[in-house]
């Protein structure tokens, strides 16, 4: 073959990170070495790291780094560590998927024991742009705040673009494998308006791949079925939250 050169963001994160990104760079160089690709792996700061070198969590040195490479390895971030309300410690994770617009989560589930008599093999596609992420889901602005001292609000978003795109991303996932079979999970019984909106566009995509079988199913039921019988899912869509949870 003849050899393929990439370079590869490398942001260590906080906390685990550093340790967790240090092995995936053994994968990845296992990986180049034995199907011809040069990776050239260029450190970036991000976390409390960009914050000492930069004085921002997310700074734009780092930014225009990402935007030069031809993909990232980003380590877990400590988020929950970083002080409320400071501009100077934006949670990264999700300015990256809002900037880049990276709308597809896609979390492949996979028993590796051979000869077991359960074969674990599904997808969980999940949309990440929006919902009730209040971080991603205004133009401008924060999707939580509160009215009074004693009350706080959290708005949903839920549009047509974003359902229709990860639908897609769904079907052209399972028309390549298998079982063929997408699973569409919602709180529609609650959320009549928000999960009624994903489960039409769902359902209009299907249209468009006979091949693929749609099922459907409530969130907390599916959740329940992961544990008892995940043979028998191939690839569940789902909005950002609860493809989140599951």
């Amino acid at each position: 073959m003849t050899a393929h050169k990439l370079k590869i963001a490398v942001l260590r994160g906080d906390g685990i990170g550093p340790e967790v990104v240090d092995a995936a760079k053994r994968v990845l160089a296992a990986a180049g070495e034995r199907n011809s690709l040069f990776l050239d792996l260029v450190d970036l700061p991000i976390g409390f790291e960009a914050y000492e070198k930069f004085g921002r969590t997310f700074p734009q040195e780092t930014i225009n780094g990402m935007e030069e490479s031809d993909g990232w390895i980003l380590g877990p971030l400590s988020a929950g560590s970083y002080p409320k309300d400071d501009k100077d410690f934006p949670m990264a994770s999700g300015k990256i998927r809002k900037r880049f617009d990276l709308f597809a989560n896609i979390r492949p589930v996979r028993s590796l024991m051979p000869g077991h008599d359960r074969e674990i093999d599904l997808v969980i596609v999940r949309e990440n742009t929006e919902d009730f992420y209040p971080d991603r889901n205004l133009y401008k602005g924060y999707g939580e705040f509160w009215p009074n001292e004693d009350t706080v609000m959290s708005l949903r978003v839920i549009t047509r673009k974003a359902c229709r795109r990860i639908a897609e991303t769904a079907f052209e996932l399972a028309k390549g494998r298998t079982k063929k079979q997408v699973t569409a999970v919602h709180k529609a019984n609650v959320l009549s308006e928000g999960d009624g909106l994903f489960l039409e566009e769902v359902e209009k995509v299907a249209r468009n791949y006979p091949e693929v079988q749609l099922k459907k199913g409530l969130v907390d039921s599916i959740a329940m079925q992961l544990v008892t019988i995940p043979e028998s899912f191939d690839v569940l869509v789902t909005t950002n939250m609860f493809g989140d949870i599951l």
